[in-house]
């Protein structure tokens, strides 16, 4: 089956169907019956990667940071005029302000209206973040700093009752995220996992939670602890308190191949579909386009350079044909 007909037949990628279904209960059931993401306290590198990552299988990790550091007034006073898009996955409600204001609209927010920033890519703005905050050595060994000389780190900072629907990552990457502080309750399921329709066309959820291979699980990831979820896994998450937590795709080598093809798609398709992409969706276009100006900031790309490298060739290219004309 191609990856078309998978996007087209999955009922998992029909989001406002499974967000009534996880309001109608799917999520307790899932809570009830289904196995909690297994917890392992100070966990050695070396198991680890052998239990977990080799197995790709997810697990909360414990015992790793200290959560003491971090609060709202932390980013406040830390970085309080740091422009950022707010609710950057709604256009809608997209609006640019200050981590200040960020910070004063998630106090004063309320559960039924959150308030939400999302995939932050903060080391532009906010290097010093690493002077509070050192990711765990279990993840040191990711190939994608290796090969492309950077990692897209990100922050998420959000209100309780903030959300992201289910989804799977487009790109090959496992995910690595620490709760900073507050609670975020993380649904899994396998890549493997697939909704089908029933005879009168609703998800038969029935079918896809007894699949021995959708894997259904959930955790409430707590500060100080860690997730490694696998890639492709699909995932929802929801913060029961006002929270952040720091994520960073960790790449293994048996991953990088696709995790670079996945990269590269972002600027192609920027350059070949810009018109169709903002028509079909707005706020795809708005995150591409974000990722794709991080991207070349992470690694070096000067744009009026290589504009001015390409006018110095045409002049160079033009020059010679009126010598040799003369």
């Amino acid at each position: 089956m191609s990856q078309s007909d998978l996007t087209t037949d999955n009922l998992l990628y029909k989001q406002q169907d499974i967000e009534k279904a996880f309001s109608n209960g799917l999520s307790d059931i899932i809570r009830k019956g289904f196995p909690q993401i297994e917890r392992r306290a100070n966990l050695s590198v070396e198991d680890f990667r052998k239990e977990y990552v080799e197995q790709n299988k997810p697990v909360v990790l414990t015992g790793l940071t200290d959560p003491r550091t971090f609060s709202l007034e932390y980013f406040s006073e830390k970085t309080g005029e740091t422009k950022v898009f707010i609710d950057l996955y709604d256009t809608q409600r997209t609006e640019s302000a200050n981590i200040t204001t960020l910070t004063e609209k998630i106090k004063s927010s309320t559960p039924d209206k959150p308030v939400y920033l999302q995939e932050w890519w903060f080391e532009k703005d906010f290097p010093e973040f690493f002077e509070d905050f050192k990711p765990a050595d279990h993840f040191a060994d990711d190939w994608g700093r290796k090969v492309l000389g950077c990692t897209p780190y990100t922050l998420w900072i959000g209100s309780k009752g903030s959300l992201t629907p289910i989804h799977e990552d487009t790109w090959h990457f496992n995910v690595y995220t620490s709760q900073l502080f507050g609670k975020k309750e993380w649904f899994l399921f396998s890549k493997e996992a697939f909704l089908y329709e029933k005879k009168d066309g609703t998800p038969d959820f029935e079918r896809l939670l007894a699949d021995p291979t959708s894997l259904p699980q959930s955790c409430v990831l707590e500060a100080g602890e860690i997730l490694f979820m696998p890639h492709k896994w699909w995932h929802r998450t929801e913060t029961l308190e006002h929270s952040a937590s720091f994520n960073m795709p960790y790449i293994t080598e048996d991953i990088i191949q696709p995790y670079i093809k996945g990269v590269l798609t972002l600027p192609m398709l920027l350059a070949l579909k810009p018109d169709e992409l903002k028509a079909l969706n707005p706020m795809r276009y708005n995150v591409t386009m974000q990722r794709v100006e991080m991207f070349a900031h992470h690694i070096g790309f000067d744009p009026d350079y290589v504009i001015h490298a390409i006018k110095n060739a045409h002049e160079a290219e033009k020059d010679k044909e009126y010598k040799k004309a003369a």
